[in-house]
């Protein structure tokens, strides 16, 4: 299963396609909320932002999830061939 994040300097909005979307800080102690939430096994994937994505990415990859973060202009491409 993949766990989106949208990931801002305030915020982690979250979700897979069958569960209701959540947001917690982007703090440690909400990466870890996210993560905790996240079922085992999952691929947490991002939208690089600036520095704003490392702390997530780092944490996750260090708790065991295969982690993917996108190159914005492919996401942003993508979005715009839908």
């Amino acid at each position: 299963m993949t766990v989106g994040v949208d990931v801002s300097k305030d915020k982690l909005d979250y979700g897979t396609k069958t569960t209701t979307p959540r947001s917690v800080d982007n703090t440690p102690e909400g990466i870890s909320s996210l993560l905790e939430d996240a079922p085992p096994g999952s691929v947490i994937a991002m939208e690089a932002t600036g520095r704003y994505h490392k702390l997530l990415a780092d944490t996750a990859h260090l708790w065991g999830f295969k982690v993917v973060v996108h190159n914005p202009k492919d996401v942003s491409k993508y979005a715009k061939s839908v």
